[in-house]
């Protein structure tokens, strides 16, 4: 009878152990997706910080090339749509970490990705639309302009395919950061 007392004893000591290392485990895994997710946190703050300057620099551009202020103005908005929506599907709270479960930080991240796949979906042919109605007026006004026609239309081109090419990367290095994120989340998962 003794023996089985001290094999209680023992059982329940694994089992406090484990729960402590549970504990530990999901500290841990908490502080890897906060480092892992601090760069979009500040993305999405730079993005923010920089949308006042690049539109001071557009209104500006806009006025030294008599351009509408209307393309100026939809501009400004799709931006600010676009950072607010990039402030839900991309930023990880920091209090999410010290109150969410592993569970509810995944089905975040799951949901993250879905709304960043339509945002993508949406916004590009609109700023494709967009684009291509600013370039007209661009070119409208550079006719009247002193400036060269065929370099104001060079540097306009090689802009819009920097810009695509920027963006597509972002969005993907977005996507793989969440893809790493649910690997080590499934994997804590199997362990527990």
């Amino acid at each position: 009878m003794e023996e089985l007392e001290i094999m209680g004893r023992q059982l329940e000591a694994m089992k406090q152990s484990l729960d402590t290392q549970q504990i530990i485990n999901k500290k841990l895994l908490c502080k890897l997706i906060r480092k892992r997710s601090s760069w979009l946190n500040s993305f999405v703050i730079s993005e923010i910080i920089a949308l006042p300057l690049v539109a001071l620099i557009f209104v500006s551009y806009c006025s030294l090339k008599g351009i509408s202020q209307w393309y100026t103005l939809s501009f400004i908005l799709f931006a600010a749509i676009d950072t607010a929506i990039d402030w839900r599907t991309v930023r990880i709270p920091g209090r999410m970490f010290g109150t969410a479960s592993i569970l509810e930080l995944k089905r975040r991240i799951i949901r993250q990705k879905k709304e960043r796949s339509v945002q993508i979906c949406v916004s590009l042919p609109l700023t494709v639309i967009w684009m291509l109605a600013f370039i007209h007026a661009d070119r409208a006004a550079s006719a009247s302009c002193t400036f060269s026609l065929s370099g104001n239309l060079i540097g306009t081109i090689v802009g819009v395919g920097a810009s695509a090419v920027l963006v597509v990367f972002i969005y993907r290095k977005i996507q793989r950061t969440n893809d790493s994120l649910l690997t080590d989340i499934s994997s804590f998962e199997e362990e527990s």
